[in-house]
């Protein structure tokens, strides 16, 4: 490889990504205790998949994607902070966690 390029090691659900980046992607990492995992209370399925569920939602919003309109919400993960949310589409996060939808519409 060149000295200003790295080659990254994806699992297979990311295979179709480009594996390959440039160091002006790179960014000096901060240390911040927000960033610090308990590792005890992840549920983890056989694959190695983190299980992680949904909190509330923050905020609600329209975005225009392309010719068509979908909606989106600021989701706020388990075991992460309210800055750590992140924004979804609706009906995805509706059809993934239909047992908490009642959470949704706080």
């Amino acid at each position: 490889m060149n000295p200003v390029a790295y080659m990254i090691a994806l699992p297979p659900a990311l295979a179709r990504l480009h594996d390959v980046f440039h160091v002006s992607y790179l960014k000096k990492y901060v240390s911040d205790f927000a960033h610090m995992i308990d590792w005890n209370s992840l549920q983890v399925l056989d694959l190695g998949v983190v299980m992680i569920e949904p909190i509330r939602v923050l905020e609600v919003r329209k975005q225009r994607l392309h010719n068509r309109e979908v909606t989106q919400c600021k989701v706020q993960w388990d075991q992460y902070t309210e800055d750590s949310a992140t924004w979804e589409d609706y009906n995805e996060i509706h059809q993934r966690f239909p047992h908490q939808f009642n959470v949704f519409n706080s």
